[in-house]
C-alpha cells in the first residue's frame, strides 16, 4: 500500500501516551528517498516534527510508536536542519503557519518541490509513501493534457526538477 502526499491530510496522529489531531503530515526526505522526518501541523497547537518511520500510517490515522515527549516542536528547530531534504506542500500549507522563525520558513519553502517541472513539461503532482513513512517509493507528475506518470526512485532525479 503507498499513502499519497495529497491523502495525508485531517489525521489522528498516535502516541504510546496520547493523540493528536493534525491537519497535514509532511513527509521529508533526502535524495536517497529515505524519509528523516515528519512535520505535523496540527490542529489548534504549534506544528510538531517526529523522526522517521512510524508503526504504521494511513489516510486517516498515524500510529507513532513513540512517546509524544519525543516530538519537537518545529518552531525550535534550526533551519539548517532541513539542508539537503525534499518534501511536496502542494498548498503551500507551510507558507501560512504560524510559529517558525522568517529563516525556517524559508528553509522549508526552499525544500518545496510544488510546482516544479520535469523538463518543463510535467509538473510535479503527488509523492506517494511507503506505509510506515519510511520511504519515499514514487513520485507522480501531470503534464498539460492532465496525463499522469509515475517516476519510481532512479527514473527520476531530483536535479530535472526545474
Amino acid at each position: 500500500m503507498v499513502l499519497p502526499q495529497r491523502g495525508l491530510t485531517n489525521l489522528r496522529v498516535a502516541f504510546t501516551d496520547g493523540a493528536i489531531d493534525a491537519k497535514y503530515a509532511f513527509p521529508f526526505w533526502n535524495k536517497d528517498w529515505q524519509v528523516r522526518l515528519i512535520l505535523l501541523d496540527r490542529l489548534g497547537g504549534p506544528a510538531l516534527v517526529i523522526p522517521s518511520p512510524v508503526r504504521s500510517a494511513s489516510i486517516t490515522a498515524i500510529d507513532t510508536g513513540m512517546r509524544l515527549e519525543q516530538a519537537r516542536p518545529l518552531a525550535e528547530e534550526p533551519p539548517e536542519a532541513y539542508s539537503g531534504y525534499f518534501h511536496l506542500d502542494p498548498m503551500w500549507v507551510l507558507r501560512g503557519m504560524l510559529g517558525p522563525s522568517e529563516a525556517l520558513r524559508h528553509a522549508l519553502f526552499r525544500t518545496n518541490l510544488a510546482g516544479k517541472a520535469k523538463a518543463g513539461t510535467e509538473k510535479l503532482h503527488d509523492a506517494e509513501f511507503d506505509e510506515t513513512l519510511q520511504t519515499l517509493v514514487r513520485l507522480v507528475t501531470k503534464d498539460r493534457s492532465f496525463v499522469t506518470r509515475r517516476y519510481d526512485r532512479g527514473n527520476l532525479l531530483f536535479s530535472d526538477l526545474k
